[in-house]
């Protein structure tokens, strides 16, 4: 009994860390010989201190005038729920560019041409010159002076009339992604800005769980400022992502969370492709798609089912503001969604439900748009105490009226005017909505 008692004691410690320890990482000042275990000896890079860390260890980067021009990779990194593993960025950058060098590049008919190898689809490689992003051709032979081209395994540059490479400081978007985590646990990665990437600027896959990112920020990246793949679950609280492809791209059976972040100048904001999403206090802005809501699909380990539920997407938006763009919300396949205490404004279309669609709609403002609603006959469309202004409605192609609407069992306490407190701190400070018989909408403190 003894011998089994100890064994038992012996498993149950070596799951748990008996003395997690701290990291620091400075740029200027480390070196990757040092013991990284002070501010005053501290590691060179983000890859020695990640090496050197154990189970729900900390690791401080220091941030410093030019960025980390290496990935932050958590493979099986692991923490315990009373006492995650943390990186704490302290404002840093890390960066995908790396310097294109000079002896690689070759004539090629009229410009240069720089060999990098195949890359995957999902990523969208650039160049700078001089910190300027270099003005894209679709092919060599489209590309005039001052231009270049991807061709499939590196660049083709045509240089301003009277240069050549070697006159210029040539950097090019090579890093994959900028934060990596694979199958990782009980994580919090806080206060990082990830930047010029080929792919993500955050990329989550496998059976990665409890991941909390705070304060953190996606941009200028070639695919998505944050992604999760898979069936793994993130929260994210407070961040931006913007100047990427996709802000936001969640995908597969994963659930992610989102509250009080930022979302703009990318050419689609958020798009959710099944699993479980909620997005609240949040803000989105000029995005030509503003939140595309799609189902699914399987993908590696899961199951292949692709009629499963899992992957018919399930997403909550509540106390959300959504400026511009040519949608608001689109709501396609099979998805189901939440949207509640939300305001959309100039929107082109504020909300499109596709047939096979359902959306619940409640207490939201949709505004300043061509066209507030668009469904048909067969989406599951549920609408009640919002307020639409100017009141244009789309059913099955076809114009319709508010009243209309209401006819057929819905918006029976919705309201076609101009709202008297857009924009106003009292829009903000009001109680939970509709106590009374009026639509009010209540934004929240996170905007």
């Amino acid at each position: 009994m003894k011998t089994f008692q100890m064994i038992l004691t012996m498993c149950l410690f070596s799951g748990m860390s008996l003395s997690a320890a701290e990291w620091f990482v400075d740029k200027q000042k480390g070196n990757d010989t040092f013991s990284g275990k002070s501010s005053e000896k501290p590691f060179k890079t983000i890859a020695r201190a990640i090496k050197a860390g154990g189970r729900s260890d900390t690791i401080n980067i220091k941030a410093a005038p030019t960025p980390y021009f290496e990935p932050i990779k958590l493979v099986g990194t692991k923490g315990t729920a009373t006492k995650p593993f943390v990186i704490n960025g302290g404002g840093a950058v890390i960066s995908g560019l790396q310097v294109l060098e000079l002896s690689k590049w070759v004539v090629q008919g009229k410009g240069y041409f720089y060999k990098v190898g195949k890359r995957s689809s999902n990523q969208h490689l650039t160049i700078l010159i001089n910190g300027k992003v270099v003005k894209q051709a679709a092919s060599p032979e489209k590309c005039v002076p001052g231009s270049f081209c991807w061709t499939g395994d590196g660049f083709f540059y045509v240089p301003e009339m009277g240069k050549k490479p070697a006159d210029l400081s040539i950097q090019g978007t090579l890093g994959d992604s900028g934060v990596m985590c694979v199958n990782a646990k009980n994580v919090i990665v806080r206060d990082i800005i990830s930047e010029r990437h080929s792919n993500d600027g955050f990329n989550l896959h496998g059976s990665c769980h409890s991941l909390i990112f705070q304060n953190i920020v996606g941009r200028n990246n070639g695919d998505d400022g944050f992604s999760i793949h898979e069936d793994g679950e993130v929260v994210v609280m407070g961040g931006e992502f913007h100047h990427n492809d996709y802000g936001i791209q969640d995908i597969n059976a994963s659930r992610s969370m989102y509250h009080g972040v930022k979302v703009y100048n990318n050419r689609v904001g958020i798009n959710f492709s099944g699993g479980t999403r909620s997005l609240i206090g949040s803000l989105l802005k000029d995005n030509p798609v503003q939140i595309s809501l799609t189902s699914g699909v399987p993908s590696v380990y899961l199951p292949q089912n692709r009629d499963s539920w899992i992957y018919a997407g399930n997403t909550f938006i509540k106390n959300t503001v959504i400026r511009g763009g040519d949608y608001g919300i689109q709501c396609l396949k099979r998805t189901k969604s939440q949207i509640v205490n939300c305001a959309l404004k100039g929107c082109k279309t504020g909300i499109y439900v596709g047939d096979k669609a359902e959306c619940v709609l409640k207490a939201s403002l949709i505004l300043d748009s061509k066209v507030a609603l668009e469904f048909f006959p067969k989406s599951g469309f549920t609408r009640n105490c919002n307020i639409y202004y100017p009141a244009v409605f789309m059913l099955d192609k076809k114009s319709v009226t508010l009243k209309q609407l209401q006819g057929a069992g819905n918006d029976a306490r919705s309201l076609a005017e101009k709202p008297k407190t857009w924009g106003a701190e009292r829009l903000r400070s009001k109680t939970q909505p509709f106590t009374s018989t009026r639509p009010r909408v209540y934004l929240g403190p996170e905007l």
